[in-house]
């Protein structure tokens, strides 16, 4: 049995509503195991003898489908993944925790596509591609930019979801408490 993360893509934003209640009741209802929700936006911890990551966002994406209606895109990590996810992050010296945000991206972006990301670097935004890790500071609050979740993946052709440092951070946490 190993533990995992899942943040789900649009979860109660814009719109999008699937209570957290019946999420639980929707991944329990797969055979994961140990089911904790954190906050109301797709953020999920869970236990399962799974070891394939993809198969398992298959699985959840397609029985969230079934039951709620709403195509989603699902990111798992395993608590190693999530730690180095968090150890890579390359603003976390010296600057406001509160500004600094990860996009988890379903692929790779191409080189070409990674100059794309590189040019709407500013003094007041920064954003560092690691792998299919968009670590982003926002100087002015992610509220106030252009450069948002939305707009990578419409720039590198991906699915992606986008949480603060604070949620990423209480994730690590509540996985190694579990």
């Amino acid at each position: 049995m190993k533990t995992y993360s899942a943040f789900i893509r649009g979860i109660n934003v814009g719109g999008i509503t699937l209570k957290m209640e019946d999420l639980k009741e929707i991944l329990t209802g797969l055979g994961l195991k140990n089911v904790v929700t954190y906050i109301q936006s797709g953020n999920v911890i869970f236990d399962s003898s799974e070891a394939d990551n993809a198969l398992l966002e298959k699985k959840i994406q397609e029985a969230i489908k079934l039951k709620s209606k709403l195509e989603v895109a699902i990111f798992v990590k395993t608590k190693e993944q999530l730690q180095t996810l968090l150890s890579n992050n390359p603003f976390k010296k010296n600057i406001d925790e509160k500004r600094i945000y990860v996009t988890m991206l379903d692929k790779t972006p191409t080189k070409e596509k990674l100059g794309k990301i590189e040019a709407v670097n500013s003094a007041e935004e920064k954003f560092v591609l690691k792998g299919d890790v968009i670590y982003s500071y926002y100087g002015n609050g992610y509220g106030k930019s252009k450069h948002t979740n939305n707009y990578f993946e419409k720039i590198l052709t991906v699915s992606a979801t986008t949480r603060n440092w604070n949620t990423m951070n209480r994730m690590a946490d509540l996985m190694n408490a579990g």
